[in-house]
């Protein structure tokens, strides 16, 4: 009889611990199923913000000398906007017309080109930068107007 006094007790008190075990395995998989959802919300938020500073950027130009002589190689200080910050591998291209020609690949907020005018007065430079971004190419055009003399 002691015996199985013993045995209905073990399993009581083995059924009790199951329950237990149960319910916190229920709640930490309800926390589990939470937090990854709030984590994919943080993701989706900090890329829409990377995306956002992407689409804001702007190019200026800067060249060596105020005036460009004609047919004198000058450099030109190509530089992002927000000069600080870390930016992805970008293609350059320099567009004449309509034909764009791949002059480089950078990933610095800051790059320089050769640049030579080839006519007194006004010359323009119009640049590309091309940056990749989750499967989509990210286009930062650069417009630059130069004064040359002879």
């Amino acid at each position: 009889m002691k015996k199985i006094i013993y045995v209905i007790c073990c399993l009581f008190i083995m059924g009790c611990t199951n329950s237990k075990d149960n319910y916190e395995n229920s709640n930490l998989q309800e926390k589990i199923t939470r937090l990854e959802s709030e984590n994919k919300i943080l993701k989706d938020s900090l890329s829409k913000v990377e995306e956002e500073f992407l689409l804001s950027q702007i190019l200026l130009g800067l060249p060596e000398n105020p005036i460009l002589k004609v047919g004198e190689k000058s450099n030109v200080s190509i530089i992002f906007h927000t000069y600080n910050r870390k930016i992805p591998k970008y293609d350059i291209y320099k567009i004449e017309g309509n034909i764009k020609t791949k002059i480089g690949t950078n990933d610095s907020t800051k790059f320089n080109y050769e640049y030579t005018a080839n006519k007194i007065g006004l010359n323009e430079l119009n640049l590309l930068i091309e940056i990749p971004f989750k499967g989509r190419i990210i286009g930062i055009p650069a417009g630059m107007y130069f004064k040359a003399v002879k």
